[in-house]
C-alpha cells in the first residue's frame, strides 16, 4: 500500500504544451510507494482529448507534447 505523505496531500499545478504554446493546465498529486513516484492525474491532462469522444480539446487539434509540474 502506498505511503501518504505530505507531499501526496498537495494538488500541483501543472501546464500542457504543443511546442511552445500553452494549451490547457490542470492538476496532479505525486504518491510515493516501494516502487518509486508516481504522477497522479486526469486522463485528459496527458491526451489532450475528450474522454467520451476522443477528440482533441484544443480547436486546431493539437495535442499535449510537454507538461510542466509547478510548485509553490
Amino acid at each position: 500500500m502506498a505511503n501518504l505523505t505530505e507531499e501526496s496531500l498537495m494538488s500541483l499545478f501543472i501546464r500542457m504544451y504543443y511546442n511552445e504554446t500553452s494549451i490547457s493546465s490542470g492538476t496532479a498529486f505525486i504518491v510515493t510507494s516501494s516502487s518509486g513516484y508516481f504522477l497522479i492525474t486526469n486522463r485528459q491532462n496527458i491526451t489532450g482529448r475528450n474522454s467520451e469522444t476522443n477528440k482533441p480539446f484544443f480547436p486546431t487539434g493539437a495535442i499535449p507534447k510537454w507538461r510542466y509540474i509547478i510548485t509553490g
